[in-house]
């Protein structure tokens, strides 16, 4: 039983951990005025521990969200209401 309880709570722990990246992530492009290019991508999220696995998987989480405004080319952007927060 302490197993599987340890288990959970180290499960919980990794999600905390993951919200509070994904809530960088956009605090880190709302302040770029909600959208973000591949070059100041490439100086802003190395700069705060970015990973490229993490960010393809954070970019998914917000497209599956409904965040992520898929008509600008060339720049990682989020919807009106994903800028507001």
């Amino acid at each position: 039983m302490r197993i599987i309880t340890l288990l959970l709570l180290s499960s919980v722990a990794v999600q905390a951990a993951d919200q509070s990246r994904i809530d960088l992530f956009l605090t880190l492009v709302r302040d770029s005025d909600c959208q973000m290019s591949d070059a100041q991508a490439s100086k802003i999220l190395p700069a705060n521990n970015f990973t490229r696995a993490e960010v393809s998987e954070i970019e998914k989480i917000l497209d599956e969200a409904g965040m992520v405004d898929k008509t600008k080319m060339g720049v990682f952007a989020l919807t009106k209401a994903g800028c507001k927060g």
